[in-house]
């Protein structure tokens, strides 16, 4: 391998990630992201997640008045969802896409540091649903999203295609403190187009687990693994 170069993309949290071009099989101990679970987290992962999938600027969202909910039947859902299983600091960014026209995001604090959720509601046939997902899976959905925006080149509805769920309800909430989890859900190329794999490493304040993503887009785009260090 000729080229190690690092490049850097800013601070998630109140950490930097980066990611080694130069690597086309990663290895886990050269090609990880790191990601810092603490800070201004929520700030962080939502902003990827819009940036890479709907070209939209950090802080192009916000929260919205019980009202705002009580006129939007799949949102209402969504928020239901999140305080359920305690997560807060609801913010809704509205989106340019075919699936959604909102998605959502909130926190909550656990022992290893803070735990995001992002929910992508929809009304179908006047049903409303929503897809859930928080901790690894909304970690890994966000950097991915970001990661083939900027290195594989996908314009923001390719990037779409690849990252958002399509059509059915998921109820993803991991903690964390999970040893193991794994995600798979479908895209539109297909069932099980994003698959989504968490092992926690070494527990404990320090420790750190590991986030692998794979997404199948019309070929299969592994993103380098994602470290994430508990705070």
């Amino acid at each position: 391998m000729k080229r190690r170069d690092f490049i850097q993309y800013g601070a998630l949290g109140s950490a930097s990630f980066v990611v080694n071009l130069g690597l086309h099989n990663p290895k886990p101990a050269d090609a990880f992201l790191f990601l810092l679970l603490r800070g201004a987290l929520m700030d962080a992962a939502f902003g990827a997640l819009l940036q890479g999938a709907f070209a939209l600027a950090r802080h192009a969202w916000g929260r919205r008045s019980q009202e705002w909910y009580d006129r939007r039947l799949e949102a209402q859902l969504a928020q239901s969802k999140f305080i359920g299983n305690s997560f807060t600091n609801v913010a809704v960014a509205e989106v340019n896409s075919f699936q959604y026209s909102v998605v959502l995001a909130a926190e909550r604090s656990e022992q290893l540091g803070k735990n995001i959720a992002f929910g992508f509601p929809q009304m179908r046939d006047s049903e409303p649903s929503v897809a859930s997902f928080a901790g690894p899976s909304a970690i890994g959905m966000a950097i991915a999203a970001q990661y083939m925006r900027e290195n594989q080149r996908m314009s923001h509805q390719e990037v779409q295609a690849a990252i958002l769920p399509t059509y059915q309800d998921y109820n993803d909430f991991t903690s964390w403190s999970k040893p193991t989890s794994y995600t798979a859900y479908s895209n539109i190329a297909g069932q099980d187009g994003v698959l989504i794999e968490y092992r926690l490493v070494k527990p404990g304040k320090g420790g750190h687990g590991i986030i692998d993503v794979v997404v199948n887009a019309n070929r299969r785009i592994e993103i380098p693994s994602i470290q994430v260090k508990y705070a």
